[in-house]
């Protein structure tokens, strides 16, 4: 199994733009983390984005699970440039005009595109399915869908109840890698008998998405992907 996560909640004032942007975590970090931790099996392997409001997660959760960490810079999220910091409002409209024109391959000055992300995450992907099995047989609870995301939702009170979230128009996430390098076949008979997280970004976590369900990058952006949200891909039930 798969399980892709979001780092929690950021310490940075709304309306700010951020990607790249380095920064720590809220001080709710200690109970959004443990809420994290209850939704997910033991872990083989962690692999982060090296940021640290994605890093200090990885520590915690493999401090917990007694398991190998690693970072790798393609989970990091869009980088976004000159644009990086600034209030959204202060970005010059005929850049955002020209961003909404072309979603895929626009980049702000100094950024990259989100062709640029698809590919970098394709480039880990295809690694990762490409890992030798290290680990004995997984202790994955049973899946019966591709793929289920469990989101942890502030209640009004300060509290936190769990629901079960899949894309707006209810699809589930379903899909293949693409083709090559024998990427599909690799990466059914490594998770089948690891569980690995992956802790990362919202824009990463949607490319990732995207790339496992075959599906424009586009396609996911109106998912709602929280804070903290945990989406378990059960890889070998549709490749």
């Amino acid at each position: 199994m798969l399980y892709l996560i979001r780092h929690t909640a950021p310490d940075i004032a709304p309306g700010i733009c951020y990607g790249q942007l380095d920064m720590g975590l809220k001080d709710s970090f200690d109970t959004e983390a443990n809420t994290v931790m209850r939704l997910l099996p033991p872990f083989d392997l962690i692999i982060t984005s090296p940021l640290l409001r994605c890093r200090k997660l990885a520590e915690h959760l493999a401090r917990a699970h007694h398991c190998t960490m690693q970072t790798d810079a393609r989970l990091m999220e869009k980088h976004f440039g000159l644009w990086e910091g600034r209030d959204w409002r202060d970005i010059a409209r005929c850049e955002i005009d020209a961003w909404a024109a072309d979603i895929m391959g626009y980049a702000p000055e100094g950024g990259e595109s989100a062709q640029q992300l698809m590919l970098r995450v394709q480039d880990f992907m295809g690694d990762l399915a490409k890992r030798p099995n290290q680990h004995g047989a997984s202790s994955a609870p049973e899946h019966k869908s591709a793929c289920a995301g469990r989101f942890p939702h502030p209640n009004p009170d300060g509290t936190t109840s769990h629901s079960t979230k899949l894309p707006k128009d209810g699809s589930q996430v379903a899909g293949y890698l693409p083709e090559g390098e024998g990427t599909n076949e690799s990466l059914r008979d490594f998770h089948e008998n690891q569980n690995i997280a992956l802790i990362t970004h919202g824009g990463t976590l949607r490319a990732m998405l995207a790339q496992l369900a075959a599906i424009p990058l586009t396609d996911t952006l109106n998912w709602q992907i929280d804070y903290g949200a945990v989406t378990g891909v059960n890889v070998s039930s549709f490749i």
